[in-house]
């Protein structure tokens, strides 16, 4: 009888057990396997087929259940409900946005701009609340969306738990450099507008804001936007698609990060600092590392940004002296944690055996239509950005 068993067992195709998540931390295993064998998740590629057996299926005969079809069909559920989201969010930063603008405006309240660009100007206090107002929509809606989906754990889609500090200060590095090689072309740029990319939402006349309002913004910019985003983008998305492998959750996560600012010269550098934060969350085992990612990414550019505002004639030597030193202590942490990682195994990506193929799962978003919907918007949004 134990030996039936075995053999069984030997036929048994289970997408749950192929994956191990101990690389995060045993709990974390633990929980996310117990999330995914939940039969009635439907995001949850829990697929289990002895292959030995076959299913009648009325007008084709026996059928053999595939692994591949069911990671696909799961897969591409995952990518609609992200699509609808993020379509949300498209419509409150492209349309509600706008009208809210509009009305206001009418109403007599200080705040004017046009429905054919992104620019708003007026009363401080007003533009100032507006920008909060609006970032806060488009990130927290998309959040409770698939939140409410997924349902996801708490801990297990915003871990905490640190598994390695080397993962976490070598995170600080890697951000540290991207920072640096990012802002090679905005930085050396003959176009003086470039110092106010370090906001991130709306053209809006930051030379006019008083201190109050400039401050409030900065700090809601560097905190607050970087805290939401990383929830938003390394903790519902991220974990959800890791069961189908951590390089294509990082890819994903990445790339649309970066469609998001549906601005062209931002795209690469919000993708490569989003790549950092994915893969500092798995070297640490905490989100608040990809958060710190985040946080230095935008200090980094709010401190160009403070340089370049300076009318001295030493701006460009501060400015470079400023980003040598940036690269040079980004460099120093690498070398120090790689060489700490190297005395001890260290494995950063979980186990993972595909069923679907690395090429078929890149393509597959561009066939889910409200995830191709957001693609096509955001890059028609990067491009006009251009003009």
């Amino acid at each position: 009888m134990a030996k039936d068993t075995k053999n069984d067992n030997q036929h048994i195709i289970s997408a749950v057990d192929e994956f191990d998540y101990s690389t995060q931390s045993e709990s974390y295993n633990v929980r996310f396997k117990n999330w995914r064998k939940n039969k009635n998740n439907p995001y949850a590629y829990s697929f289990e087929q002895n292959i030995n057996e076959s299913v009648f299926v009325e007008g084709q005969g026996f059928a053999e259940k595939s692994p591949e079809r069911a990671e696909a069909e799961t897969l591409s559920r995952i990518l609609y409900i992200i699509g609808a989201a993020f379509l949300v969010a498209l419509f409150i930063d492209d349309v509600l946005s706008r009208l809210l603008i509009f009305i206001l405006d009418v109403l007599g309240v200080d705040i004017h701009g046009t429905f054919f660009n992104s620019v708003i100007y007026g009363g401080r206090t007003a533009v100032l609340i507006v920008l909060v107002s609006v970032t806060l929509l488009k990130i927290l809606v998309p959040l409770r969306i698939l939140h409410h989906e997924l349902k996801m754990p708490v801990k297990l889609r915003y871990p905490l738990q640190l598994k390695s500090w080397e993962g976490f200060i070598s995170t600080v590095g890697m951000a540290m450099v991207v920072c640096v090689v990012v802002g090679l072309p905005s930085a050396y740029s003959e176009e003086t507008k470039e110092i106010y990319e370090f906001f991130s939402v709306y053209s809006a006349d930051f030379s006019v804001w008083g201190q109050e309002e400039f401050l409030i913004y900065t700090i809601f910019d560097v905190i607050v936007v970087s805290v939401i985003s990383e929830l938003l983008f390394r903790g519902e998305l991220f974990h959800a698609l890791r069961q189908f492998g951590d390089v294509y959750a990082v890819i994903i996560t990445s790339v649309l990060s970066g469609l998001m600012t549906q601005e062209m010269n931002k795209i690469p550098g919000v993708m490569l600092i989003s790549a950092v934060s994915a893969i500092g969350a798995l070297n640490s085992g905490t989100i608040l590392s990809a958060i710190t990612a985040r946080v230095i990414y935008k200090m980094y550019f709010m401190g160009l940004m403070l340089i370049e505002m300076n009318p001295s004639d030493n701006m460009l030597l501060s400015r470079s002296v400023f980003m040598v030193l940036t690269f040079v202590a980004g460099l120093i942490i690498l070398s120090f944690t790689c060489g700490i990682s190297k005395q001890r195994e260290f494995r950063c990506f979980a186990n993972y055996n595909a069923h679907l193929s690395m090429k078929k799962k890149l393509i597959l978003p561009l066939k889910v239509m409200p995830f191709c919907s957001v693609v096509i918007v955001s890059i028609i949004a990067a491009f006009a950005s251009l003009l």
